[in-house]
């Protein structure tokens, strides 16, 4: 039960991440008529701070045996980011928006690369693969969800 519990959570997750990647996009090409090269220069600081953060996020995990803190604080700065790109308007600067960005980076990497391990804490070995399978499963539904709501998303927005 836990363990579907926890991909669904992850579900939730990669739902909240797809406003991060793709509406920041559509924000800085419709509203501050950005390039597309300039677009990907402003997603840049996503890239650059999500997975160096999460790797380290995984590997202070693997060293310390502690997943709490990391996830935690983690939490924290996703919070803190999206409330803050929630204030975005027309005129904000645009240093801000890509700060706000990176802020939420910080916190959305240690939970895309850290969550396995809530996941398999309480089960036994010979559950792991079963474990795994579910929460890759619940990642690739809520990809499709994403794939199939955004059109609709989009269409309504505009």
């Amino acid at each position: 039960l836990l363990c579907l519990e926890a991909s669904v959570f992850l579900s939730c997750i990669k739902g909240s991440s797809s406003p991060h990647a793709d509406y920041l996009s559509i924000f800085f090409q419709a509203d501050e008529g950005a390039s597309p090269l300039g677009n990907g220069v402003d997603g840049f600081a996503t890239s650059c701070i999500l997975m160096p953060v999460g790797i380290i996020a995984g590997a202070s995990v693997a060293r310390t045996g502690k997943y709490k803190y990391q996830l935690c604080g983690a939490w924290v700065f996703l919070i803190l980011g999206f409330a803050l790109l929630s204030t975005v308007r027309l005129n904000t600067n645009r240093a801000h928006v890509l700060g706000y960005q990176a802020l939420a980076s910080v916190g959305l990497g240690p939970l895309l690369t850290s969550l396995p391990f809530p996941i398999l804490a309480p089960l036994p070995v010979s559950l792991n693969a079963n474990a795994l399978a579910l929460y890759s499963f619940a990642r690739y539904i809520a990809m499709v969800r994403e794939e199939l709501y955004m059109p609709q998303l989009l269409e309504w927005a505009y």
